[in-house]
């Protein structure tokens, strides 16, 4: 009894230093003073995984961050590698020729409608320059801190500048890139998204969001839904580069639940088996053959007959006219 309390306590312990964690990113050169950029990890609405598919669908993992220091315009936005890893089963998202996968890191929700995000278009890292696999990173699509307009249907009026990363080497009206693809190894747990622009907000109120999407798993690897309908759980964890840390890194991304049944779970037993075959249609000749021989129709040919001869007249009764018998066949 006194090892299970000791048991308890320490999970509390773990689970308070796990909650108290907070996530810093130093401000690059030019960065006008001290600070650090606190983010927290969640999942809003777990998905309805199918414990006999592949290729479930996971809820969006969103990081949200504010704080940190302001970087002078024109000034490079420092980088990071995101790594979202599943704990108890592999990721199956499509990968495409390019190295790349279909699971996605957006950030400040682009393309969103108003009241929901900045509004800028999806524009990737891919379509501007550089290495597509290593995104905003060395060798990549350079990006710098700027100062843009915000666009046409933005919840910011237009004339309102936005601080955000683009690809304007004097941080002046550049194109904001805002979809990064990840990377998913050849039978592996994890997403990768390399070089993801960690730009901080800086001003109070305001918040940096990065949503992961699109990352796919195997439920059947978890045996079932469990005893009760959505108990088991798929896990993600989250963990970032140089240093950074994550409140809540550890999120359940979907709830697996099993499916009905098929028609048949067992083999069918001998009356269901004869049912069935009683309603299956047939063909005239497994018909005749299913028969027994003396129930079998048999056709029979006309055949020309001669009407019976009449009696001799000296065996007619008197009175009696002799009738013609009806033609019989043989």
């Amino acid at each position: 009894m006194v090892s299970f309390r000791r048991i308890v306590l320490a999970i509390a312990m773990l689970a308070l230093f796990v909650g108290l964690a907070s996530a810093q990113v130093a401000g690059g050169a030019g960065s006008s003073g001290g600070g650090s950029l606190v983010c927290t990890a969640n999942v809003a609405t777990p998905s309805q995984a199918r414990a006999e598919g592949h290729t479930e669908l996971l809820g969006d993992i969103v990081i949200a961050c504010s704080g940190g220091t302001v970087l002078a315009p024109g000034t490079p936005v420092p980088t990071a590698n995101f790594t979202v890893t599943l704990a108890n089963t592999y990721v199956t998202s499509r990968q495409l020729n390019n190295g790349l996968s279909e699971a996605l890191l957006l950030i400040d929700e682009p393309n969103a409608p108003a009241g929901f995000g900045a509004g800028f278009p999806f524009v990737t890292c891919a379509s501007v320059a550089g290495n597509v696999l290593v995104g905003a990173g060395a060798g990549g699509c350079p990006l710098f801190a700027s100062t843009v307009p915000a666009p046409a249907g933005s919840p910011v009026s237009p004339a309102t500048s936005v601080y955000a990363a683009t690809t304007s080497t004097t941080g002046g009206a550049g194109t904001v890139v805002n979809v990064f693809q990840g990377i998913v190894p050849a039978g592996s747990n994890q997403v990768i998204f390399n070089g993801v622009p960690i730009l901080a907000p800086a001003t109070a109120g305001d918040v940096r969001v990065f949503r992961i999407t699109n990352i796919r798993a195997s439920a059947a690897q978890l045996g079932g839904g469990g005893t009760f309908q959505g108990t088991t759980s798929i896990l993600a964890g989250i963990t970032i580069s140089n240093g950074l840390l994550v409140q809540s890194p550890v999120l359940t991304a979907a709830n697996v639940f099993t499916g009905p049944p098929p028609r048949f779970a067992t083999p069918p037993t001998t009356a269901e088996a004869a049912r069935s075959a009683r309603a299956a249609p047939r063909s005239p000749s497994a018909v005749r053959r299913a028969c027994p021989p003396t129930l079998r129709l048999r056709s029979f040919a006309l055949r020309k007959v001669s009407p019976a001869p009449s009696r001799p007249a000296s065996l007619r009764a008197p009175g009696f006219r002799a009738r013609a018998r009806r033609p019989t066949r043989s």
